[in-house]
């Protein structure tokens, strides 16, 4: 989905929603496809979520979604790309490992 706003400071902001990779309904070149269309090839800033929902590890379709969008936009898209960790606060609620975790969580804040 493409969402388009103008701040109070008349900047013009294009927010570009993408289905997620490894999809059952879409193909990755479809999504890239799409991505690529939207954006007309142009991006500023890429946030990239990553779910620690399931699990503290990268997993495999996250890997495999970051060198898709490598190879679409090239390495440059690094330049401009956060990675935002979401449901981080789960990690917490895991027995194993649980104060490793955290100590890393923390050390992310400050």
């Amino acid at each position: 989905s493409k969402y388009e706003r103008t701040t109070e400071q008349g900047i013009k902001v294009c927010i570009f929603d993408s289905p997620g990779f490894s999809d059952s309904k879409l193909s990755d070149a479809k999504i890239v496809a799409m991505m690529k269309k939207d954006t007309e090839g142009k991006l500023d800033l890429v946030l990239y979520c990553l779910s620690l929902g399931c699990s503290p590890r990268v997993q495999r379709a996250d890997i495999g979604a970051l060198k898709i969008l490598t190879e679409a936009f090239t390495s440059e898209i690094w330049n401009k790309t956060v990675i935002v960790l979401t449901f981080a606060n789960k990690l917490a609620e895991q027995t194993a490992d649980a104060d490793e975790y955290k100590t890393v969580v923390e050390a992310m804040k400050s």
